[in-house]
């Protein structure tokens, strides 16, 4: 058996399940690959578009059981952080493996078991920090005027003495063209 300490060397440490490669799948897909039926109908298509667009690469990340030391670097930095959970009483420490570019995904290591967690908001590590952008400032309802400021409903009486102001209005009017 090896001894805790020996842990926190990045050769001890191995990629034992597929990576995540950055399409967001563990087997490359090609996009411009068509389906069969796809196929049969755009034979037509194809014999008018000569020009193939460009096919993109595939997509590969480490090999099974690769060590962690081949990963890529993330800002200068090793991708992963080796340590001891205490230095203290190292015969009772656990070794902890730590993600440098998906920050939260850690691997512990204690004698014969090991672990795996993840606690994060599921981003890789960027050295700008996401900041989304502010939402537009509040419109205004509607601008204050004669023309949209509300009133109060006229009574009655105020409504016939208008009604009766019109009326002699459009006799008087009637009356002068009349003449």
């Amino acid at each position: 058996m090896q001894k805790i300490s020996e842990y926190t060397d990045p050769e001890n440490w191995v990629h034992h399940i597929p990576y995540i490669l950055p399409q967001g799948r563990t087997v490359w897909w090609n996009p411009s690959q068509k389906a069969d039926d796809e196929l049969v109908e755009d034979e037509e298509e194809e014999d008018e578009e000569k020009e193939q667009p460009e096919e993109p690469e595939p997509e590969t990340g480490p090999s099974l059981l690769s060590a962690i030391s081949a990963d890529e670097k993330v800002n200068g930095f090793p991708a992963w952080s080796l340590r001891l959970t205490s230095n203290l009483v190292p015969q009772y420490a656990a070794a902890l493996a730590s993600s440098n570019l998906w920050p939260g995904a850690h691997a512990v290591a204690y004698k014969k078991t090991f672990d795996n967690v993840y606690i994060g908001w599921g981003l890789k590590y960027s050295a700008v920090p996401f900041n989304p952008e502010l939402p537009p400032p509040v419109q205004e309802e509607f601008p204050a005027g004669p023309d949209i400021t509300e009133t109060t409903d006229p009574m009655v009486e105020q409504e016939e003495a208008l009604r009766k102001a019109q009326e002699e209005a459009q006799e008087a009017m009637e009356g002068e063209g009349g003449t």
